[in-house]
């Protein structure tokens, strides 16, 4: 009788040790992504088509967004940035995701042929 109450004293402490690795674990992660946030974003920055390989895209007249990134009215001109959450969380604006790539706070990526499809886009590239 007596080991078979220390086997499930045993069984109940395994549960209960295993419960609160999964409350740690759950509870980590909530902390990382939401008060640390701790992931990454990516955005288009503009980027000018006669300093860089630039990706492009044709603009339609009511596009906005879009148009931001265009110097002709027609074909938009920008990189992708990839940055950290944290960084950008002061950011309402393309401006300031602009401003973190300049200080290095991104990585960008040109238009070339190996990141059209590592980044799984459908843009084409201006090329220098």
């Amino acid at each position: 009788m007596e080991n078979s109450e220390k086997s499930k004293q045993t069984n109940i402490l395994s549960i209960i040790l295993f419960a609160i690795a999964i409350i740690a674990c759950i509870a980590n992660s909530i902390i990382s992504y939401s008060v640390n946030k701790n992931y990454t974003l990516y955005g288009k920055v503009s980027c000018d088509p006669f300093v860089s390989n630039c990706f492009t895209e044709v603009c339609a007249e009511d596009d906005i967004r879009c148009l931001e990134y265009s110097y002709d009215g027609i074909d938009a001109y920008f990189q992708f940035a990839y940055f950290n959450a944290k960084d950008a969380s002061m950011c309402q604006s393309a401006d300031c995701i602009t401003d973190l790539c300049e200080s290095g706070g991104c990585l960008l990526f040109e238009c070339t042929e190996e990141n059209i499809s590592m980044l799984e886009t459908e843009n084409s590239c201006d090329l220098l």
